[in-house]
Formats: structure tokens, sequence, C-alpha cells
């Protein structure tokens, strides 16, 4: 047990009543009652026993509330005293640099929002400043902490974590002579003029190492910064150091990224001093290296192709390996704890090209691979975000299981227009259906529609994959439902084909085939009786061939255009629709 569920067994005992009680917790009636029952089943024993629709505590109950309330209330006020502490303390000073955002991290602003909406209590001031007043402020005390650029080197005073690494990259321009290549090494900027970005000088150390020991000084200036650095490059036709950058510059012809091997990474880090220690930086670094941690991918370029992923400290020009034999596409892995789980990678889309293998994953919940060997396969898909897409009860009731290295995000992709979780009560299910027609109309259907407008599950997902926080795993309860639709909007988004779309969704029968066939044995009478009804149970356990469409049809019907879809619900603008098909195609 814990204090959540105390606290929730405390408010019951003073309403005696689910409904007005789930209504004081902002619950559902469902999931109060899930945690009570898991409190009765720790406790092997009723807490509460009903006679004539009205509650009542047992004597096991009656011993437990003695024994809680006080613990709660100590826990309440521990709170209460903590956070008036922290609501008293001194703002913690944050400086960030100006080449972070708004090019290099567009979504850290919304991050540290939420950061901010998280812990309301910590009090927090960010700065907007140069890359080396942010490294002099943190060395000066003038400043807590700072988010910075650096080539994985500080001053001595500051203790320095890396949040997030990027492949060092030169930016070429059109007519240079490493324009043809993919990489170079290192000992090719002997007499080629570099541009430097405008960052601490003492954070180049490891290219001025690197060059001295290849037996040459870089012919380096220092001054631009990563903004300005593309334009610079084609006027002067000189290189610039800089760093893969998923924004604006992939749009053009006349500069591209060549690979600057040999190189240790582009990093942004978080600077304190060492003899600096505070809970809230902690705190914030925590949180930092969630939502920002790893190497990036580096996505192919129209016309070219695809550059290798990098997640090595150190770009090397080793040979490569042999080619990986994949697949057909939405093949099942082959996970003993639970059917349905597969990529969209190898799916063709856009132009031709084909979704990257290994960077999108549409699933089941993960606490369903309990043994060592699914373990060790899901370890194995080196995730970076797991999106839950049930409701709060569900993921409540079976918690998913988190490998190292990725993070759980929950957000229920169905939920009423009034922003309640769908928990499938017949009052959910009469909201859901209202106004569908009454001829032909399936739940599957009402559900479907509903998820296609103002999902914040969706939204949350288009964001990730545009942050390149892959590879990533979407599910909800069977992997078929809410996990199919959005799965629909992404190969949508990618540009696949109609057909392509709907062979994705129909292979949800193919492999949930196992549960279909037991149904529809264990029912067999009544279908026998009824053959409609084996189409019923194919809709609740599996899905209909014609929903794909459906959905497509809706979006069309609603919006004119799947590209207007996507742009008036997700923001993807033509611009982010290119860039986040050049970031998963191939």
């Amino acid at each position: 047990m814990d204090i959540r569920q105390l606290h929730y067994f405390l408010v019951l005992c003073e309403e005696m009543n689910y409904t007005r009680a789930a209504q004081r917790l902002f619950l559902s009636r469902q999931a109060l009652r899930q945690c009570i029952t898991a409190l009765e089943a720790e406790l092997c024993g009723p807490l509460f026993v009903s006679a004539h629709h009205k509650l009542s505590l047992t004597d096991r109950g009656v011993s437990l509330q003695r024994h809680a309330a006080p613990v709660v209330e100590q826990f309440q006020q521990m709170q209460a005293a903590l956070h008036a502490e922290i609501q008293s303390a001194q703002p913690v000073r944050i400086g960030i640099s100006v080449s972070l955002v708004p090019d290099y991290l567009p979504g850290l602003e919304t991050q540290l929002d939420k950061f901010r909406q998280q812990y309301p209590h910590i009090a927090m001031r960010f700065r907007l400043l140069a890359n080396d007043t942010v490294a002099d402020g943190v060395e000066q005390g003038e400043l807590d902490a700072g988010l910075v650029m650096d080539l994985g080197c500080a001053a001595k005073v500051l203790a320095r974590t890396t949040l997030r690494a990027d492949p060092a990259c030169l930016l070429v321009p059109r007519g240079h002579p490493f324009w043809e290549k993919e990489s170079v090494p290192l000992a090719e900027l002997r007499g080629q003029r570099v541009l430097l970005p405008s960052l601490r000088q003492d954070l180049f150390a490891p290219l001025w190492d690197s060059c001295a020991r290849a037996g040459f000084a870089p012919d380096a200036e220092v001054g631009p910064s990563f903004y300005q650095a593309y334009y610079l490059v084609q006027e002067q036709l000189c290189t610039c150091l800089t760093r893969y950058e998923p924004g604006a510059r992939r749009e053009l012809d006349r500069v591209r990224d060549v690979l600057l091997e040999d190189l240790p990474p582009l990093c942004v880090s978080l600077l304190q001093r060492r003899d600096h220690a505070s809970a809230y930086i902690d705190l914030l670094r925590s949180y930092l290296m969630e939502v920002l941690g790893g190497a990036v991918s580096l996505p192919p370029r129209r016309g070219r192709s695809a550059k290798p992923f990098y997640n090595l400290p150190v770009l090397s020009s080793a040979a490569a390996k042999p080619a990986v034999v994949h697949p057909a596409p939405g093949t099942q892995l082959p996970f003993e704890g639970g059917h349905n789980f597969r990529e969209l990678g190898g799916y063709e889309a856009d132009e031709g090209k084909h979704i990257k293998w290994g960077q999108i994953y549409r699933g089941i919940p993960t606490w369903k691979l309990t043994s060592e060997a699914d373990r060790k396969l899901l370890d194995s898909l080196g995730l970076r975000l797991i999106l839950d897409l049930r409701s709060e009860a569900e993921a409540a009731e079976t918690p998913d299981y988190v490998p190292d290295g990725a993070r759980l995000v929950r957000i229920c992709g169905l939920c009423l227009e009034n922003g309640k979780e769908v928990d499938f009560s017949p009052e959910d299910r009469e909201n859901l259906l209202k106004g569908m027609p009454d001829e032909g109309r399936r739940m599957a259907d009402a559900m479907y529609e509903r998820m296609l407008f103002g999902n914040k599950a969706y939204k949350e997902l288009f964001r990730a994959l545009e942050a390149g926080e892959t590879p990533v795993l979407f599910h909800c309860s069977a992997g078929k439902d809410r996990t199919g639709v959005a799965a629909i909007l992404i190969l949508l988004a990618l540009g696949a084909s109609d057909k392509t779309i709907a062979e994705d969704f129909e292979k949800t029968n193919i492999w949930r085939r196992p549960e279909l066939e037991a149904v529809w044995a264990e029912h067999a009478e009544e279908i026998a009786a009824d053959p409609a009804r084996k189409d019923f149970y194919l809709g609740v356990f599996g899905v209909h061939p014609e929903s794909a469409p459906f959905v497509l049809g809706i979006i069309r019907e609603r919006y004119g255009s799947a590209d207007a879809y996507l742009e008036a619900e997700y923001g993807l603008t033509p611009a982010r629709l290119m860039r986040l098909r050049r970031m998963y195609l191939e």
C-alpha cells in the first residue's frame, strides 16, 4: 500500500459512497473501486460491506481507518511544511544559452513550462543569454545553473551533466569540395577555412587537441551563431562546425551537413559549480535527462542515401556492418507474452521511400511481457519513450514495465468531449454513441471518430516524433483501437497510401487470431443462431476491416484533405511534414 491509497480510503470512509468520493478525488468510480480492491487484496479481507445500497466499515476497515488517519495527516503536514520552505526560498537562477532555442531544441521552452506545472512550489527564474555568458555566470556564482552547448568539456570549477549529444558536422555550401561526401576525417580540415560558433574557447579544446594529434592547426575563425551560419558559409564558400539540425536548413538545397569523424559530439549540458549543491537543480537535472536525454539519429536527405544511426561518443571511419535482413512490414515481434506487438518500419510511404526500421513501434502493454526472453527482447529495442494510451484506471490496474533508458508517459487516447477518460461504463457508451446514425452504428465507429479530434495523446505522439524521441512505443490495452488509429495517423503523415494504411490496420486480425478463434469457439452456439454475432465479436476482440477507410473518410469529409487535418489538429504544416518524412523515411 501507499499514501495515495490510504488517502483514497479515508475519503471513502468520510463519504461512504463511491460516486461522491470519486468526484472529490477527481477519479472515475471504477478507478476508486480498483484502488480499494487492491487494498483489500493486500490486507486479505474486505474493508467495506454494502447492504441496501449503503456502505459500512468492516472490523478490518475500522482498524485501517484508525491507523491510516494519523499517517495521512502527518504526510500532508509534511508536504505543507516543505512547500512553505520552498516558497520562502530564494528563486533558483537558471541561464539558458540562446544557441539552444528556438532552433536547436524547439521543445525546450515547452518542457520547462511542464516542469513549472509539475513543481509549482519551486521558484525558478530562467534567463536567455549568450552561451559563454551562461557559463561565466555559473562560474562566478551569478547563476545557480546553466544550459549550454559544448564539446564535452567545461571549466574545472564547474560540474557538467550531458543531457543530449549530437554528432559533430560541417555545414558546407554547394560547390565546396566536401559537398558530395557523407563524412570527412578530421585530417581533411587541413587548409580548410572553418567558422566556429561563438562559444567559450575552452569548449573547443577537444577540437584543438584532435587537430594537433593529426599534425596541423585548423584555419578557424570564431564568430557566427548557429542560426547565422548557413548564410555565411554560402557567401564565403567555407565550412562551419555545427551539429545535426532538424530545422529549416534541411529544406534548402544550397547547404548540407557532412559528418566530421573522430570528434566528440556536440553536447547540451547542465552546468553548476562543484561547490554548490541544490536539491532543486538535482530535480531539474533528472527531469531534463528524461525529456532530452540521448543521442539523435540522423535522417536521410531527399535523393541521398540514409546516414547511419550514431550512438557512440566518438564518430569513426570504421567499416560498415553487413546490412540487416528485416521481415515483411507489419510482422509481429516474437514476444511470448502477447500478440500484436509490431513496428511501422518497412512500409512504403512518400515518393516510394520506406519507413525506417527500429524507430516506431505499435504494441501492447509491457506488463504482459514477463518472461526473461520477452524482457531481453524489449530491452534490446532501445526505447526512449513509451506512450501509454490507456485510461488511468487501466494503467493503475496493470502498470507498464519500463526498460532502462526509457521514460513512460500516460495520456488516455479516448476521452469524451468534456475531457473525461472513457472507462466504457454504460454512461460513457451512451455518450459515445450520441449523434451516431441508428442504422449500422457501431461502437468502433463512435470511438474512432471521437479519437480523431482534440486528442492530446496523439498530439504528444507527434511531438515526440518531431523531437526525435525515438525509438518510441505507443500502445493501449490490446494494441488495436487507440493504437490502431494512432498508427493510421502516423502512416498518413508519412505519406503512406490508403491501401498500406488499411493493410497495417487489418493485420491486427492476423496477429490476434488466437484470441478471435477462442472467442468464436466459446460463443459457437450463439453465432450459429445469429451469424451477425461473429462480426460483433470481431469488432470487440479484433477490428472491422472497414474501420480504416471509415477513419480516412471522416478526416477528408471534415477537413477536405489529410494535410489540412494534420495541420489543424497537430500543427503539422507542409514544412514540418516534410521534415518529419525526412526524419523517418529512407
